[in-house]
């Protein structure tokens, strides 16, 4: 058994110098910097997903470093601020970097470091992520992309002492580890919300008795049609919008136990008409057209393509029901709910 483990450990450390000697050849690969719990979870993540992974860890004893070895990733112990590290590691050629060190500011060196030698390397497919346990920050970009920003970022970064534009290539990360996965490091916050939109779905027609025979629909998120998949974007999307009309924005989760939120019933009426306006709007566009009876898929024909006020109360309750769940719903993909006005108090208050 000795002697076994000797020759594997042999075998490994041969691995381990051939690849070093090619690292020169590392092409759009990931670094992570930091082997904690989440620094563990992304490599594993990305490592699953076929990219080659390289890690920096400054602790030496770390007992997570042998466990990726194992698995045929390269962990080089240091600094990960540390500008020679990074150019041994391949930042130059790199397509992610993700700092999941354990203080703000500690990522947040080491993300200017990256964006500063991957300019002077003109390497344009970097994309840099990094962990922020201040609430306030790490919801700067996901408002960006929903096109709800504060008045002034940069200020709220100046006070915060974190002098790096987030907004300028670089990702920031919240508390949990539902945030540190592949998909949320390439910025794909509404493909994960399309994703749990069509899986509510298929659960919600399985209850009610249908089965992929009956309703084509109820298949894997991988098989589903690019229609149907662009229509589930196009409602994760159109959720932003309906928040932001009144005045709330979403967030990744800040606690595993979400404020319990809901909405004013005139808040549900006003988002379940713009929901069915959305959906009208989409069917038509897709050559849609009304016609009495029963809803016929091959026809592209549907008795609910009509004005709000000419549904049903049964037909209206389903867009009401879908509004009244959508705090569920957002918790499921790893998102909650807050108001503007409440959150801006509650940034008032913190900087006191």
């Amino acid at each position: 058994m000795q002697m076994e483990n000797a020759a594997v450990k042999k075998k490994r450390r041969v691995k381990i110098r051939k690849w070093w000697r090619n690292r020169r050849f590392l092409r759009n690969h990931v670094i992570i910097c930091g082997l904690g719990r989440k620094g563990m979870q992304l490599a594993e993540g990305f490592a699953g997903e076929g990219h080659r992974v390289v890690i920096i860890e400054i602790d030496k004893d770390n007992n997570l470093i042998s466990q990726c070895r194992k698995k045929g990733m390269m962990v080089l112990i240091g600094d990960a601020a540390n500008e020679e590290l990074l150019k041994k590691a391949g930042i130059k050629k790199a397509r992610y970097l993700i700092s999941v060190c354990g203080e703000d500011k500690t990522n947040t060196e080491v993300a200017e470091k990256c964006r500063n030698l991957a300019e002077n390397s003109h390497n344009r497919n970097l994309t840099c992520s990094i962990h922020i346990e201040n609430p306030r920050l790490y919801r700067l970009p996901w408002e960006q992309e929903l096109g709800m920003l504060p008045d002034q970022p940069a200020a709220l970064l100046k006070e915060n002492k974190l002098q790096i534009n987030v907004f300028d290539g670089v990702n920031v990360l919240g508390l949990l580890d539902g945030t540190c996965t592949p998909a949320v490091i390439k910025n794909e916050g509404c493909e994960i919300l399309a994703q749990t939109i069509h899986e509510e779905y298929v659960h919600k027609q399985r209850h009610q008795g249908q089965t992929p025979q009956t309703n084509p629909s109820m298949v894997s998120w991988h098989l589903l049609p690019e229609t149907l998949k662009e229509s589930n974007r196009n409602q994760a999307v159109h959720i932003c919008v309906k928040l932001k009309n009144l005045g709330c924005g979403i967030a990744p989760l800040t606690t595993w136990n979400p404020p319990d939120f809901k909405f004013t019933p005139d808040e549900i009426e006003q988002m379940a008409r713009l929901e069915h306006e959305r959906w009208v709007e989409e069917r038509r566009t897709a050559g849609w057209k009304y016609a009495a009876g029963p809803k016929d898929i091959r026809e592209k024909t549907s008795p609910y393509i009509v004005p709000w006020e000419e549904l049903s109360e049964k037909i209206k309750d389903l867009d009401r029901d879908t509004v009244r769940n959508l705090p569920l719903l957002l918790a499921k993909a790893g998102f909650q709910i807050y108001r503007l006005k409440e959150k801006q108090k509650e940034d008032k208050e913190e900087s006191r």
